[in-house]
C-alpha cells in the first residue's frame, strides 16, 4: 500500500528516537505494563506517534488488563490499514497507520461491546492530545444584571477566540473580564457571532478595529459591513435609551467579516469549530460546535441559574417550524455541555431541549387568539409580561431572578415577535 507520507529510513531514523523506530518502523513490541497509556484515562485523541494521523478517541479505550493500551473501536475505518500478519509463527492481524504506514499493534477478537474486538496498540506508537477546552465564561453585567448576557473566551494553541461580544454598551465590562482571563482584547483575533442582534455582536467592531476576523451567517454578514440598516431600525425602536442599552455599532472591513454557512469547520491548534447553521429565532442564526460542546446563542432559549427555559421571539424572523427542526438537530449531536448566552452553561440536554420546545409552543399558542382578534401590541404586552413573570414565580423564581430574565428576553419583544409571526404564517403574501 502507498501512503501520504512516505520517508525513507534515514529520514524516520533523524525524527524518531530509537525505540519509536523499532515498533513503528520495524513492528517491534513494547514490554507489556511499560506503556505510558496503559493505564490512562484522560479525555482526547489518540494520534499516530510518526505522522499525527488520529487514530482513536479516548472513549473508545478500555482496560483489558493485557498490559497495552487497549481500545474497542477506531476512530475512522479510513485511518488504520488492517494486515495480515504471520510472523512468529502465528497468524494475526496487524494494525498500521494508514497515513504512513506506522506499526501499531494488532486487532483481536476477544474485546467488549459493541464490537467485540481489542485494538491492542504500543504506547510508543501513539500521541495523546487533550479535548479538555478551556472556557471563560464571560459576565457582562448587562443593565446592571448578572448572569444576563454572556460572552466565552476559548483558549487555544493559536491564542484566545471569543464567541459572543454583547452589545458594545458593556464593552468595557468585556474588557474587563477578557483581561481577568489572562489576556488583552488585541489578542483576540477570531471572533464568532451566532447572529447579528445587538445584545450578541454589537462589539464586533471594535474587534475588527485590533485586527480580527468576525464569523458570521452570510444573510447577517451584509449589516456587519454596512450596519446603518440595522441601527436605523433600533433607533426607531429604543430612540434615547439607544446608547445606554446598546452603544454604538460601526462598520466593520469586508475583508475581515467571514461569511460561512451550515458545516464549515475552522481549527486553531487543537481546537476545532464547527458551525451549524440552526435557523428560526434569527434566519441567520448559527450554532457553533467544539467538541462536545454546543455555544448555541439563543436557539437553545434562555436559561438563568437552572430556572425555566424560555424562548427568546423577538422580531423580525421568528419561525416556530424552523426552531423546532433546529432543536431536532441540536438533539442529534453527540453534546454533553450546551452553553447559553443568556445565560451560562447546562448539561441536562434533553429536558432542556424539550422544555424549550413546548414552552414555544405553548407562547405562540397564547399569542394567537389576541392576533385573531386584532388586539394592539400595547394592550397584549402587559398581559403577556404578567404570565411570562407568573410562570417564573410558579418555579420559584425570586424578584431579582425575574428582572434578569425581563433584561435577558424582554417580554414585549416576545409579544411583537410572535405577532409577526402569526401575520407571516396565516397572511404569506402580506
Amino acid at each position: 500500500m502507498s501512503y501520504k507520507i512516505n520517508k525513507t529510513d534515514e529520514e524516520w531514523r533523524n525524527q524518531l528516537t530509537p525505540e519509536e523506530y523499532r515498533i513503528l518502523r520495524e513492528a517491534g513490541t513494547e514490554r507489556p505494563g511499560t506503556g505510558e497509556y496503559n493505564n490512562f484515562d484522560e479525555t482526547g485523541i489518540y494520534s499516530c506517534a510518526g505522522c499525527g494521523f488520529e487514530l482513536f478517541k479516548s472513549e473508545h479505550k478500555f482496560h483489558s488488563g493485557c498490559g497495552w493500551p487497549s481500545f474497542w473501536g477506531e476512530l475512522n475505518s479510513a485511518n488504520i490499514e488492517h494486515k495480515r500478519d504471520t510472523s512468529h509463527s502465528m497468524i494475526r492481524t496487524e494494525l498500521l497507520c494508514s497515513n504512513c504506514g506506522g506499526h501499531l499493534g494488532h486487532i483481536f477478537n476477544d474485546g467488549p461491546a459493541p464490537s467485540g474486538q481489542r485494538y491492542c496498540i504500543n504506547s510508543v506508537s501513539i500521541k495523546f492530545k487533550s479535548e479538555q477546552t478551556k472556557i471563560h465564561t464571560l459576565d457582562l453585567n448587562f443593565l446592571g444584571e448578572r448572569d444576563t448576557i454572556a460572552s466565552y473566551l476559548i483558549e487555544t494553541e493559536d491564542g484566545p477566540i471569543l464567541i459572543e461580544t454583547g452589545p458594545h454598551s458593556t464593552y468595557p465590562k468585556l474588557k474587563s473580564e477578557i483581561q481577568k482571563a489572562g489576556f488583552q482584547p488585541e489578542d483576540i483575533k477570531h471572533v464568532f457571532l451566532t447572529h447579528i442582534h445587538l445584545d450578541h455582536a454589537g462589539a464586533a467592531w471594535v474587534f475588527a478595529k485590533h485586527g480580527a476576523k468576525i464569523y458570521v451567517h452570510p444573510k447577517g454578514a451584509k449589516h456587519l459591513a454596512s450596519p446603518e440598516k440595522l441601527m436605523s431600525s433600533a433607533k426607531r425602536i429604543y430612540q434615547d435609551k439607544m446608547d445606554m442599552l446598546w452603544g454604538q455599532m460601526n462598520p466593520i472591513p469586508e475583508e475581515q467579516v467571514i461569511a460561512i454557512d451550515d458545516n464549515n469547520i475552522f481549527t486553531f491548534g487543537n481546537t476545532t469549530v464547527k458551525g451549524w447553521y440552526t435557523p428560526g429565532h434569527a434566519v441567520h442564526h448559527i450554532a457553533w460546535q467544539i467538541g462536545d460542546k454546543l455555544f448555541a446563542g439563543d436557539v437553545a432559549g434562555c436559561r438563568i441559574n437552572k430556572g425555566i427555559v424560555v424562548p427568546p421571539c423577538p422580531p423580525p424572523d421568528i419561525n416556530i417550524e424552523d426552531w423546532e427542526s433546529s432543536i431536532q438537530l441540536i438533539r442529534g449531536m453527540d453534546l454533553k455541555e450546551i452553553y447559553l448566552t443568556h445565560y451560562g452553561k447546562i448539561d441536562d440536554i434533553d429536558p432542556h431541549l424539550t422544555e424549550l420546545e413546548k414552552r414555544l409552543r405553548g407562547w405562540a399558542n397564547w399569542i394567537k387568539p389576541h392576533f385573531d382578534k386584532g388586539t394592539p401590541p400595547q394592550e397584549i404586552t402587559p398581559l403577556f409580561t404578567e404570565f411570562a413573570a407568573q410562570e417564573l414565580k410558579d418555579f420559584g423564581i425570586d424578584e431579582e431572578g425575574v428582572r434578569q430574565y425581563e433584561a435577558a428576553n424582554p417580554s414585549w419583544m416576545s409579544v411583537v415577535g410572535l405577532l409577526r409571526y402569526w401575520k407571516k404564517k396565516t397572511q404569506p403574501s402580506a
